[in-house]
């Protein structure tokens, strides 16, 4: 399946400049990240829910106010 074991690229000063996974290295990798990336984008959502019914709460607060007057 061609490579089959991955590779690290360096620079002249020996500083890893690329990394070349195979496909399992790949999955071991991004396995774990995916539950946690779920999380975070669902975390950020429930955030900008909550902030856009503050502004909404109170906008509309605002026009109870001006109509009160």
């Amino acid at each position: 399946m061609g490579n089959e074991k991955g590779q690290i690229i360096r620079d002249e000063y020996g500083y890893v400049v690329k990394v070349i996974l195979t496909k399992e290295q790949w999955k071991k990798f991004l396995t774990p990240l995916i539950p946690a990336a779920r999380e975070l984008i669902i975390q950020r959502k429930h955030e900008q829910r909550k902030k856009q019914n503050e502004l909404k709460n109170m906008n509309e607060a605002k026009a109870t106010i001006k109509n009160d007057k």
